[in-house]
C-alpha cells in the first residue's frame, strides 16, 4: 500500500483544474455535435426562409411561371440548385472535425489519467470523489448557462441580414453576367 505524503494544495487545484477542463471539453463536445448543430441548423433553415421570402416577394417570382406549372417550375428550381457532391465535401469536412474533436476527448482523458497515476505513484493523495462532486456541480451551471444562452439568444438571433444577401446576389449576378 502506498502511503501519502502531506498534501498539496497546488497538486490538489492542479489536478481540480484538468480534471474541471476534461469535463468541460467532454460537455462541450457532446453538446456541440448533438443539440448546437441541431439549432444552429434550425436558424439557419429560419434565416434562409426569411431571406428567400423577402427575395421572391421583391422579384415576384410568380409573374415568370405560367399558371398551372408551378410544380414543374418547383422541380426545375430543386433540381438546379441539388448539388450533392458538395454535400459529400460538407459530409466529409464534419466528420473529419467531429473525430479530431473525439481525438482530444481521448487525448484529454489519458493526460489526466497519466497525471492521477503519477500523483498516485509519487504518493499524493487526490480526493478525486470531492474533485469529481465540484467539478460536475460547476459544469452544471455552466451547462445550463449554456443552454439558456443558445435557446434565448443564438436560436433566434439572425445572422444574416436580407437586404445584405439582395445585394450580394445582384453584386454575383452582375460580376456574372459581366464576365460572360
Amino acid at each position: 500500500m502506498i502511503s501519502c505524503k502531506q498534501d498539496s494544495r497546488f497538486v490538489k487545484k492542479t489536478f481540480f483544474i484538468l480534471l474541471q477542463i476534461l469535463l468541460t471539453l467532454i460537455f462541450l463536445t457532446i453538446f456541440f455535435f448533438t443539440y448546437v448543430n441541431y439549432i444552429e441548423k434550425e436558424a439557419f433553415k429560419t434565416q434562409i426562409n426569411l431571406i428567400v421570402d423577402d427575395i421572391t416577394n421583391d422579384i415576384n417570382i410568380k409573374s415568370f411561371i405560367p399558371p398551372g406549372k408551378e410544380k414543374e417550375a418547383s422541380i426545375i428550381i430543386s433540381g438546379t440548385l441539388d448539388f450533392a457532391e458538395d454535400d459529400k465535401k460538407v459530409s466529409n469536412q464534419n466528420n473529419k472535425i467531429k473525430n479530431k474533436a473525439m481525438l482530444w476527448v481521448i487525448i484529454g482523458c489519458a493526460v489526466l489519467l497519466l497525471f492521477t497515476v503519477i500523483l498516485v505513484i509519487a504518493g499524493y493523495c487526490i480526493p478525486f470523489h470531492i474533485h469529481l462532486k465540484d467539478a460536475i456541480v460547476v459544469l452544471f451551471f455552466m451547462a445550463l448557462t449554456e443552454f439558456i444562452f443558445l435557446v434565448a439568444v443564438t436560436k433566434n438571433y439572425l445572422f444574416v441580414n436580407p437586404a445584405t444577401v439582395r445585394q450580394e446576389i445582384s453584386d454575383s449576378i452582375q460580376k456574372y453576367i459581366k464576365n460572360r
